[in-house]
């Protein structure tokens, strides 16, 4: 089914790369990434594209220092609590050792470059042990496959890192290996999340295999089953970590409030799905009309079964970021590969016609020569927020408090506050949702203040202290309205004030209860 490393030449004969010119070509394609990833980074200037970096970056510095795995203990009203699991640990692990690089926006750039260039060097051995012609040029079409793409994937983010997952899994399971599919399931898991949609690979693999052999390999689905399992019960959180789990993939995606979740799980506008992911749409159709040009006469095209099966993955994701443009980080990289794909099965069907082979070349050469420019200019004009914004307020605050409990008005702020701050913790943070499901009667309170729905009251600081036992209020930039209100409250004194950033309110009323 599966033919062996290399492509397919003009005589038929497969062509086999040396495992020594992969290794090379794998270093050079990840160096090279990181090096321009990092220069990407580094016009931003002073900020930072992907307010998530810091809160990752945050727990990660930590997991060093320690030498152990670490709580999300910083949103006690939430679902996470006291000693909250984090589902992204194993990722954490792996940028653990670049933050010895600093505790700065430097060391932030190189530690997101890195770990961005690892997702096109991850893909290149995968793409030529399938036979795919040109891997190398299809691996980098990957990261330049939409507009949004670089911006999604040199964000210090969990879901670069379970890119690499899917479609390590997606051919581990084209090629029947159980034994790397459980371990890739187990890493999954300990990784991210998003590890359950490994059902939906296993759910389009079996599918294609019964269309094809009238059988089901059934280790596939034990495979992943164990290794599932094994990545819950061995987590140092279990079983909380199987709440979690619940609250993410069943609560948490049944919610559609923008203002809880982010503009990334907004639905995209048309043209936006066929503008932003034009190379993506482009590069899968080449290899449709490749497949179909090249097929036997009077007969259907010559498909292998990967193929079928990353053809679905694609149109899957492709339906998926039409809902929620968030999902176009996978849906252009399993264009490319279903791409990549498809050319190898029509080489195989042309294998007589030399002028065809170097027809995937050009395709992923105009892709990458569309995409680089076009990605890194959408990078450069796209949203980005102060890499210091909050970071004296925080000062102030671990200056004046030794148990700061903060009261923020945005939950996007608190990605911001804690990487300035190790000893505060704050009333909401990641989305809206996790104070909603943690403790309604609070989120409640919490939602009323972020929306402006009490600035005809008086005495809200004495109701954000009663209710959350916070002594510090931090307002963004956005809330004019209510840091007006606050300063004309008699139990608000204002500490701060930062333009771009926001206000810092110390609450100067009675004893606060503690958290709980």
């Amino acid at each position: 089914m599966i033919a062996p490393p290399g492509h397919v030449a003009g005589d038929g004969t497969v062509l086999v790369f040396p495992a020594a010119r992969t290794l090379v070509e794998t270093l050079a394609v990840f160096i090279g990434c990181a090096s321009a990833f990092f220069i990407m980074l580094h016009a931003l200037g002073p900020a930072v594209a992907d307010v998530d970096s810091l809160y990752h970056y945050q727990v990660a510095t930590l997991m060093r220092e320690r030498l152990s795995w670490v709580d999300i203990s910083w949103l006690p009203f939430t679902v996470l609590g006291e000693h909250g699991p984090d589902h992204h640990m194993l990722f954490h692990a792996l940028v653990a050792p670049l933050t010895a690089l600093g505790h700065d926006q430097r060391g932030l750039e190189i530690a997101s470059a890195v770990i961005g260039a690892a997702v096109p060097a991850a893909m290149l051995p995968l793409l030529r042990r399938a036979g795919v012609p040109f891997a190398l040029f299809f691996a980098l079409a990957t990261m330049f496959a939409s507009e949004a793409a670089p911006f999604r994937y040199i964000g210090l983010r969990a879901q670069t890192l379970a890119l690499v997952f899917m479609v390590a899994a997606l051919f581990a399971m084209a090629w029947r290996k159980p034994v790397w599919l459980g371990v890739i399931a187990f890493l999954f898991t300990e990784a991210y999340h998003g590890a359950v949609i490994l059902g939906l690979f296993l759910v389009a693999t079996l599918a294609v295999q019964w269309l094809y052999e009238r059988r089901l390999d059934l280790r596939l689905v034990t495979a992943t089953a164990v290794g599932v399992f094994a990545g819950l019960v061995l987590s140092p959180w279990f079983p909380a970590n199987v709440g979690y789990l619940i609250f993410h993939t069943v609560f948490k995606t049944g919610v559609d409030d923008p203002f809880l979740v982010g503009t990334e799980w907004l639905r995209p506008a048309l043209s936006f799905f066929l503008g932003k992911a034009i190379v993506a749409h482009a590069v899968l159709a080449s290899g449709l009309a490749a497949i179909a040009i090249t097929r036997p006469a009077h007969a259907r095209p010559r498909i292998a079964q990967d193929t079928f099966v990353a053809c679905i993955l694609a149109a899957v994701f492709g339906a998926m970021t039409a809902t929620s443009w968030r999902f176009v980080e996978y849906y252009g990289p399993f264009a490319v590969i279903a791409s990549g794909l498809l050319w190898r099965d029509a080489l195989r069907q042309r294998a007589d016609s030399p002028r065809l082979r170097w027809a995937p070349l050009a395709v992923t050469l105009l892709a990458l020569a569309w995409g680089i420019p076009r990605g890194a200019a959408a990078m450069q004009e796209g949203p980005s927020e102060r890499f210091d914004a909050f970071a004296d307020f925080m000062r102030y605050v671990d200056a004046h408090d030794a148990d700061p409990m903060v009261f923020n008005t945005r939950w996007s702020d608190f990605q911001h506050m804690v990487f300035w701050s190790r000893r505060a913790r704050y009333v909401a943070g990641l989305d809206g949702n996790y104070l909603r499901f943690g403790d309604a009667a609070r989120w409640g309170l919490w939602y009323a203040f972020a929306t402006g729905a009490r600035l005809d009251r008086h005495d809200n600081a004495q109701a954000i202290a009663r209710t959350f036992g916070a002594r510090w209020i931090v307002v963004s930039a956005t809330q004019p309205g209510l840091a007006d209100n606050l300063a004309r409250d008699a139990g608000a004194e204002l500490a701060m004030a930062r333009p771009g950033s926001g206000w810092l309110f110390e609450i100067k009323i009675g004893p606060r209860p503690a958290p709980g």
